[in-house]
């Protein structure tokens, strides 16, 4: 399928989340409950998450609730896949351009949503993916930093390097959000020092890059990404994770590596965008949502500089 183009997919090209999705569509509860429980450890938790981006995701999950009320595991995916329901409902607008009934709708959603991953966190509060999805929701119903926390805290007892958590938490700590941009790099940096070699945690650092990037201003917002220090600790961070030896291509993995490509072209550090576009083929996810435009074109701009660039030494 990457063959032939750019393509907007959802899953970037996932079999296993298409996998579930296929089997949600088609009412196949038994094949789904097999796809989600063959899926191993932070992967489920990736699966579940990448599931949620698919089209009716959350009408899909509700109605295998339906068929098995009584079971935790739909009602998790259908908790995971409300939660971006709810923000569908607010937009993607900033918050003076939303309209209040938006507000009204988003709030009522995610207060349902909530209650559902509450159940199935107090059926097994082990389980670390119910207080990821909460970890997630948490921005959008004003949890207090206390209570932020603590929902950190369930997903990473048992799952110490759960990427879509940090993911999360380190959204919550922006300054756009709850935090700062310190508090945000102490954050991203803890996580990667800790971070098994290979892993995609290490994406927190080109994360946090780009956060401080975009809320820059004036002439800085040119030149923050291309400093000589950025440029190195953006390259390090891909040296830990994506470059490794010991990487694999777990669940979730375009939206990594896209997060690097981005990173490393606003940073116009083109050797090294080239080097993660020749892993990501065609796989383009809506991380670039960072830059103006839709997601593909900025992605195919970026992609032809950094090719027509990749030969030539990154300027200081």
């Amino acid at each position: 399928m990457w063959s032939m183009g750019l393509r907007w997919d959802p899953a970037a090209g996932d079999p296993t989340v298409h996998a579930l999705h296929r089997a949600l569509r088609s009412r196949n509860w038994a094949e789904a409950r097999r796809v989600v429980d063959a899926t191993p450890g932070d992967e489920r938790i990736a699966l579940i998450d990448g599931f949620a981006y698919l089209p009716n995701a959350y009408a899909l999950a509700s109605g295998w609730v339906a068929a098995e009320s009584h079971d935790r595991l739909p009602a998790l995916v259908q908790g995971a896949a409300g939660v971006r329901w709810a923000w569908e409902a607010r937009g993607a607008r900033v918050a003076k351009l939303t309209r209040q009934s938006q507000f009204e709708e988003f709030h009522r959603r995610l207060a349902l949503v909530e209650r559902t991953l509450w159940e199935v966190v107090a059926d097994d509060e082990d389980d670390p993916a119910p207080w990821t999805f909460l970890v997630k929701s948490a921005r959008g119903s004003r949890a207090d930093r206390g209570e932020a926390q603590r929902r950190f805290v369930g997903a990473t007892r048992h799952a110490p390097f759960n990427t879509v958590a940090h993911a999360h938490m380190l959204q919550y700590r922006c300054r756009k959000w709850f935090g700062s941009h310190e508090e945000m790099f102490v954050f991203a940096r803890s996580a990667t020092r800790t971070a098994p070699a290979g892993s995609l945690l290490p994406v927190l650092v080109a994360l946090a890059h780009s956060e401080r990037w975009v809320s820059s201003g004036g002439e800085e917002v040119w030149n923050y990404m291309r400093a000589p220090e950025v440029r190195a600790e953006l390259r390090a961070a891909a040296e830990r994770s994506i470059w490794h030896a010991d990487h694999r291509h777990s669940i979730g993995w375009p939206r990594a590596w896209n997060s690097f490509a981005l990173a490393f072209s606003v940073a116009r550090d083109w050797p090294s965008a080239a080097r993660v576009f020749d892993g990501l083929g065609n796989r383009v996810t809506d991380d670039w949502h960072y830059v103006l435009g839709p997601a593909r074109l900025r992605f195919r701009l970026a992609r032809r500089k950094a090719y027509a660039n990749r030969d030539l030494p990154v300027a200081a």
